[in-house]
């Protein structure tokens, strides 16, 4: 059996300390930098309604029957920065999983159906579409009626 002996002193024990600390401190960086990376979490697919049948389809699909005679477009711009109601508005966007934040001070094309099929309400409800260049980025439900309604894009169930 051979036995070795070291006279420890403060300046070996510093030295000792030091290597250690260095290749702990390398194997966290290599080993960090093998690992798997991170899941990104996709953005969802955007959804493309250029045309008026892209949004009677896309409509039909999320439960909502409209007349595609009485479509009527025009422009809006979202304000930039949000007033109060715009800042309430966007929180029904949300709400839908739309957000309309990163387009402040856009030009954005309105399209308005009127709705045939929302439960209990037999006429008088209407849905906005916000498009930019063709991609739907919000939209609502509302009803024109003195006790009416303002909803985002979720059609209720009934």
């Amino acid at each position: 059996m051979f036995v070795c002996a070291v006279k420890a002193t403060w300046k070996r024990v510093a030295v000792i300390l030091l290597v250690a600390a260095a290749v702990i401190g390398l194997l966290v960086v290599w080993l960090g930098g093998c690992q798997a990376p991170a899941e990104e979490v996709a953005a969802p697919e955007p959804i493309r309604l250029s045309t008026v049948s892209e949004m009677v389809e896309w409509l039909a699909g999320e439960g909502i029957e409209v007349d595609p005679d009485s479509l009527v477009q025009d422009t809006i711009t979202i304000p930039q920065p949000f007033d109060e109601i715009y800042t309430q508005y966007n929180q029904l966007q949300l709400e839908a999983g739309f957000d309309l934040t990163p387009y402040q001070g856009s030009t954005v094309q309105r399209s308005c159906f009127t709705v045939l099929n929302y439960p209990n309400q037999e006429e008088g409800v209407l849905v906005h579409l916000l498009c930019l260049d063709g991609e739907l980025i919000g939209g609502d439900l509302c009803s024109v009626r003195l006790d009416g309604f303002l909803t985002g894009l979720i059609m209720p169930e009934g």
